[in-house]
Protein backbone atom coordinates (compact mmCIF):
# COMPACT_ATOMS: atom_id res chain seq x y z
CA UNK A 1 0.00 0.00 0.00
CA UNK A 2 1.08 3.40 -0.89
CA UNK A 3 1.88 5.14 2.10
CA UNK A 4 1.80 9.40 2.26
CA UNK A 5 5.04 10.44 1.48
CA UNK A 6 5.03 8.35 -1.75
CA UNK A 7 1.76 9.62 -2.39
CA UNK A 8 2.30 13.17 -1.97
CA UNK A 9 5.38 13.09 -3.99
CA UNK A 10 3.42 11.44 -7.00
CA UNK A 11 1.16 14.35 -6.60
CA UNK A 12 4.03 16.84 -6.52
CA UNK A 13 5.29 15.10 -10.17
CA UNK A 14 2.37 14.54 -11.92
CA UNK A 15 -0.06 17.72 -11.18
CA UNK A 16 2.64 20.32 -12.54
CA UNK A 17 2.57 18.12 -15.45
CA UNK A 18 -0.56 18.40 -15.99
CA UNK A 19 -1.41 21.91 -15.52
CA UNK A 20 1.43 22.21 -18.03
CA UNK A 21 0.27 19.80 -20.88
CA UNK A 22 -3.60 19.70 -20.01
CA UNK A 23 -5.56 16.23 -19.30
CA UNK A 24 -4.50 14.57 -22.27
CA UNK A 25 -7.26 13.76 -25.10
CA UNK A 26 -8.12 16.29 -27.56
CA UNK A 27 -5.12 18.50 -28.82
CA UNK A 28 -4.35 18.40 -32.59
CA UNK A 29 -4.59 22.18 -33.21
CA UNK A 30 -6.83 24.65 -34.82
CA UNK A 31 -8.99 23.90 -37.61
CA UNK A 32 -7.50 24.63 -40.94
CA UNK A 33 -9.74 22.59 -43.10
CA UNK A 34 -12.60 24.87 -45.11
CA UNK A 35 -15.49 23.57 -45.90
CA UNK A 36 -16.52 21.02 -48.94
CA UNK A 37 -19.16 22.45 -51.32
CA UNK A 38 -20.01 19.40 -53.39
CA UNK A 39 -23.41 20.12 -55.23
CA UNK A 40 -24.49 23.30 -56.31
CA UNK A 41 -27.77 23.94 -58.73
CA UNK A 42 -29.46 27.12 -59.71
CA UNK A 43 -33.61 26.76 -60.51
CA UNK A 44 -33.86 28.16 -63.36
CA UNK A 45 -30.86 29.24 -64.79
CA UNK A 46 -32.14 31.40 -67.86
CA UNK A 47 -34.40 34.21 -67.63
CA UNK A 48 -36.06 36.95 -69.91
CA UNK A 49 -34.36 40.18 -70.08
CA UNK A 50 -36.56 41.39 -66.84
CA UNK A 51 -33.85 38.78 -64.98
CA UNK A 52 -36.07 37.21 -61.61
CA UNK A 53 -35.08 35.16 -59.21
CA UNK A 54 -33.26 31.64 -58.78
CA UNK A 55 -33.30 29.17 -55.88
CA UNK A 56 -29.35 28.35 -55.34
CA UNK A 57 -29.44 24.73 -53.51
CA UNK A 58 -25.87 23.66 -51.95
CA UNK A 59 -25.31 20.86 -50.47
CA UNK A 60 -22.29 21.44 -48.00
CA UNK A 61 -20.11 19.56 -45.37
CA UNK A 62 -17.11 20.05 -43.13
CA UNK A 63 -15.23 18.58 -40.66
CA UNK A 64 -15.40 19.81 -37.32
CA UNK A 65 -18.46 22.45 -38.06
CA UNK A 66 -22.28 21.20 -37.10
CA UNK A 67 -24.03 21.82 -40.43
CA UNK A 68 -26.47 24.58 -38.10
CA UNK A 69 -22.77 26.46 -37.15
CA UNK A 70 -22.21 26.95 -41.23
CA UNK A 71 -22.64 30.11 -42.62
CA UNK A 72 -23.13 29.64 -46.41
CA UNK A 73 -24.12 32.36 -48.97
CA UNK A 74 -24.58 33.01 -52.73
CA UNK A 75 -23.43 35.80 -55.14
CA UNK A 76 -24.60 37.03 -58.08
CA UNK A 77 -20.65 38.22 -59.74
CA UNK A 78 -19.25 39.89 -62.79
CA UNK A 79 -17.42 37.07 -64.64
CA UNK A 80 -14.32 38.49 -65.26
CA UNK A 81 -13.72 41.12 -62.31
CA UNK A 82 -15.38 39.17 -60.54
CA UNK A 83 -16.73 41.70 -58.50
CA UNK A 84 -19.96 41.22 -56.41
CA UNK A 85 -23.44 42.36 -58.11
CA UNK A 86 -25.24 40.98 -55.54
CA UNK A 87 -25.46 39.23 -52.19
CA UNK A 88 -24.34 38.27 -49.66
CA UNK A 89 -27.58 36.48 -50.10
CA UNK A 90 -27.97 33.78 -47.23
CA UNK A 91 -28.79 30.20 -48.37
CA UNK A 92 -30.71 28.55 -44.81
CA UNK A 93 -30.01 24.88 -43.99
CA UNK A 94 -33.09 22.76 -45.25
CA UNK A 95 -32.14 18.92 -43.57
CA UNK A 96 -28.94 17.24 -43.35
CA UNK A 97 -26.07 19.31 -45.35
CA UNK A 98 -28.49 20.58 -47.74
CA UNK A 99 -28.60 24.66 -47.92
CA UNK A 100 -31.47 26.80 -49.78
CA UNK A 101 -31.77 30.38 -50.73
CA UNK A 102 -33.02 32.72 -53.62
CA UNK A 103 -30.63 34.94 -55.31
CA UNK A 104 -31.87 37.77 -57.23
CA UNK A 105 -31.02 38.55 -60.65
CA UNK A 106 -31.38 41.66 -62.10
CA UNK A 107 -33.03 42.68 -65.50
CA UNK A 108 -30.85 43.59 -68.61
CA UNK A 109 -31.85 46.57 -70.21
CA UNK A 110 -28.50 46.36 -72.92
CA UNK A 111 -28.81 44.65 -76.05
CA UNK A 112 -26.45 42.05 -75.37
CA UNK A 113 -26.89 39.02 -73.50
CA UNK A 114 -25.18 38.84 -70.11
CA UNK A 115 -23.95 36.02 -68.24
CA UNK A 116 -23.45 35.87 -64.60
CA UNK A 117 -21.07 34.12 -62.38
CA UNK A 118 -22.93 32.41 -58.98
CA UNK A 119 -20.46 31.41 -56.15
CA UNK A 120 -21.63 29.57 -53.08
CA UNK A 121 -19.77 30.76 -50.07
CA UNK A 122 -19.12 28.62 -46.80
CA UNK A 123 -17.22 29.74 -43.55
CA UNK A 124 -16.85 27.73 -40.85
CA UNK A 125 -16.49 28.34 -36.84
CA UNK A 126 -12.86 28.38 -37.58
CA UNK A 127 -13.30 30.84 -39.80
CA UNK A 128 -12.03 28.34 -43.12
CA UNK A 129 -13.85 29.94 -46.41
CA UNK A 130 -14.54 27.29 -49.29
CA UNK A 131 -15.69 28.94 -52.88
CA UNK A 132 -17.89 27.17 -56.00
CA UNK A 133 -18.00 29.00 -59.10
CA UNK A 134 -19.43 26.31 -60.88
CA UNK A 135 -22.82 27.78 -61.74
CA UNK A 136 -24.14 30.93 -63.92
CA UNK A 137 -27.08 32.55 -64.81
CA UNK A 138 -27.94 34.37 -68.25
CA UNK A 139 -30.13 37.45 -68.97
CA UNK A 140 -30.38 37.54 -72.43
CA UNK A 141 -30.56 41.21 -74.07
CA UNK A 142 -33.50 43.68 -74.21
CA UNK A 143 -34.59 42.89 -78.25
CA UNK A 144 -35.55 46.36 -79.68
CA UNK A 145 -39.23 46.13 -81.63
CA UNK A 146 -38.73 46.08 -85.12
CA UNK A 147 -40.11 49.71 -86.83
CA UNK A 148 -43.19 50.39 -87.37
CA UNK A 149 -44.28 49.60 -91.16
CA UNK A 150 -44.82 53.33 -93.13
Amino acid sequence: MMNMRTLFLALCVLCPCLLACGCGGGGGGADTTPPVISYVSLSPSTFTFEGGATTVTAVVTDNATEPASLEVNAYLMDPISLEIIVGPAPLSLQSGNTYQGILFVYPNLTSEDRVYLVRVSATDAAQNTANNDSQQVTVPGLQQPPPQPT
